[in-house]
């Protein structure tokens, strides 16, 4: 009997023994599957990669070399780029500090939402409260809107039933009106309107403007306004000069600054030359004095405005927001002083602060363009006259937002 012969490197079939060492890395193979049988092809036929000389098993299966051993990777581990294992890392184990930091974290979540809870319930409380305190008056008419806003403020000095002042005005008399308007384009302006402005008020014929306040209160002013500016009024506030005392001595008091030395017992207003902080009776005198002031109702509008401004922005300070006592207590005498159109509420007179605020930090505040301080119509006494050949081009421009300090009246 002939021996085997021996198998080539390629396509021989390796068979261990017990007492055969195992193959190398460089040795390996593994078996391929037999291919199908195809009729008609003998068996010897059907190994794959047969060299001469080799005798393969019929049907066994031809054998593949393969490359070095990879070594054993656990499947559990994170993914190997080389053997494409599936590897995910070891779990890590919350300690007790990383719970006591969540902690903190779940506690420090709910007390910000408390707070603005808190807040937010305060708020909503405050005005509540103002709204349903609010004097309501009537006012607005019926005339077409206009893009923006506009707000009408009068400052009124009411009197007691047939008392007459110097200037022949009846009653309760507008002492200082503020047009504050708000345009489409965002642009904010504060006008003074002078008391004696020389206008048509409807139903009445020509007169000073603070005439209409006495035959008509805030309905035939808001009527006079729409139809001397060409604006809609949005909403009316009406202050009290008598409320001007207690407000602001509810904020403290303001800062004021007057350039002469008055000394006017009609007014009540004793001042020394300069710039002094003032309680609510010496803001009171300071905004009615005109007879010492030799620009009269000019300088009296121009010093109304500075008191206006200064407690405005007094009410909007920090001390008194961020204060619930001193928000009510400067609340409690606005409510006392201060009366509004029936559509406004403390949002609409928010926004009216805020949209006199910005005038104030944009320079545009000042009259209209004026003709003559002294105009003698005749009937009337002396007027405030506007000027003919710029008013027009004036409103226009405070309708649209267009409006800069050059087109304001220096006063």
């Amino acid at each position: 009997m002939n021996p085997r012969p021996a198998p080539s490197a390629q396509g021989a079939k390796v068979v261990g023994s017990p007492h055969t060492p195992p193959p190398s890395d460089a040795t390996r193979v593994l078996p391929r599957r037999p291919s199908p049988s195809i009729p008609g092809q003998s068996a010897n036929s059907a190994g794959a990669d047969s060299t001469p000389g080799s005798s393969p098993k019929r049907g066994g299966p031809s054998a593949i070399p393969l490359g070095p051993r990879p070594a054993q990777v656990p499947r559990s581990y994170t993914q190997n780029p080389t053997h494409h294992e599936t590897i995910a890392p070891a779990p890590r184990q919350a300690g007790p500090a990383r719970a006591h930091g969540r902690r903190w974290l779940r506690v420090v979540v709910a007390l910000l939402v408390l707070v603005l809870l808190a807040m937010t319930a305060y708020v909503a409380i405050i005005a509540w409260s103002i709204n349903s305190r609010l004097q309501k008056v009537d006012a607005l008419s019926q005339a077409s809107a206009v893009e923006g806003t506009t707000y009408l403020v009068a400052g009124s000095d009411r009197r007691g039933e047939g008392s007459v002042e110097a200037d022949g005005t009846e009653g309760q008399r507008a002492d200082s009106l503020l047009l504050i308007r708000k345009a489409k384009n965002g642009q904010a302006a504060v006008i003074s309107l002078p008391r004696d402005t020389y206008v048509e008020i409807p139903g009445h014929g020509p007169n000073k403007l603070n005439a209409a306040f006495s035959f008509g209160g805030p309905v035939l002013t808001v009527a006079t306004v729409e139809a001397m500016t060409g604006l809609k009024i949005d909403h009316y506030a009406e202050i009290g000069m008598e409320g001007v005392e207690g407000l602001v001595n509810a904020v403290g008091g303001v800062y004021l600054c007057y350039d002469q030395d008055v000394h006017d017992p009609n007014s009540q207003m004793y001042w020394q030359a300069g710039c002094h902080p003032s309680d609510g009776r010496t803001a009171l005198a300071f905004s009615r004095m005109r007879y010492h002031d030799p620009r009269g109702d000019i300088g009296r509008t121009e010093r109304q405005r500075q008191v206006i401004s200064q407690l405005m922005a007094e009410v909007l300070s920090k001390k008194v927001i961020l204060s619930p006592k001193a928000t009510m207590r400067v609340a409690d005498a606005g409510l006392k002083a201060v009366r509004v159109d029936h559509d406004a509420s403390i949002f609409t007179l928010a926004d009216m602060l805020l949209t006199m605020k910005k005038a104030s930090k944009n320079g545009l505040q000042g009259t209209p363009p004026l003709a003559s301080l002294n105009y003698q119509p005749g009937g009337v006494g002396s007027t405030v006259q506007l000027d003919p050949a710029r008013i027009e081009d004036f409103w226009g421009k405070l309708k649209t937002g267009q409006k800069s300090t050059q087109d304001l009246q220096c006063i």
